[in-house]
């Protein structure tokens, strides 16, 4: 089997996580058998998993990962994205911004800008002016809001598609988290900075 080195036999990975007391200081460990693994053609990797008695069981809010007698449950949920639907566990935050929804929020502030000054640039040039209304909207967003979305922390339900989409945005702020999934501003900022709210 390609994932053990020239030391090791196929119990290896088992034996290793036994001895090393509890599971997560194993992994931790042996963070290279998790690459190993990555490398590995699928019927492999189901084999090297079988024999460490890695099971997942997804539930309605949670997803429990299991090896041998020990195991993790996240609180997780199902979100539909468009046509897609993912698993997102609790607290997760994206790795980098969704383009798209940056791209919508420099449009609206352009456009934003284009119905204040009649200054157009180019990024909106060739939109009608009832597209640069729908565009507006989006700068008016709570500014936690897009902070969020600029550095990738929105919710996960929310997408270009559904922002471009959304026909009544409230103009305030608490209505505007409610509607796009948001935490209340209690729960993003800390007390000393509610009264600059």
């Amino acid at each position: 089997m390609i994932f053990h080195d020239h030391a090791c036999d196929r119990a290896e990975p088992v034996t290793l996580i036994h001895q090393q007391g509890s599971w997560p200081d194993a992994l931790t460990a042996r963070s290279d058998l998790a690459e190993r693994l990555a490398q590995l053609p699928t019927a492999e990797q189901r084999r090297a998993l079988m024999t460490l008695q890695v099971r997942i069981d997804l539930q309605e809010a949670a997803l429990i990962i299991s090896i041998g007698t020990d195991q993790i449950t996240l609180a997780s949920k199902l979100v539909r994205r468009g046509n897609d639907v993912r698993l997102v566990i609790a607290e997760h935050r994206t790795a980098s911004p969704d383009p798209i929804l940056c791209k919508l929020v420099a449009q609206g502030f352009a456009a934003r800008n284009y119905l204040i000054t009649g200054d157009l640039h180019p990024c909106v040039r060739e939109y009608s002016p009832r597209c640069l209304k729908g565009l507006a909207r989006i700068s008016w967003l709570a500014p936690d809001m897009i902070s969020a979305i600029l550095d990738g922390s929105q919710p996960p339900q929310l997408t270009g598609r559904r922002l471009i989409r959304a026909n009544a945005i409230p103009m305030d702020w608490a209505s505007q988290r409610k509607m796009f999934g948001f935490a209340s501003a209690s729960r993003l900022f800390p007390d000393s900075q509610k009264s600059a709210l």
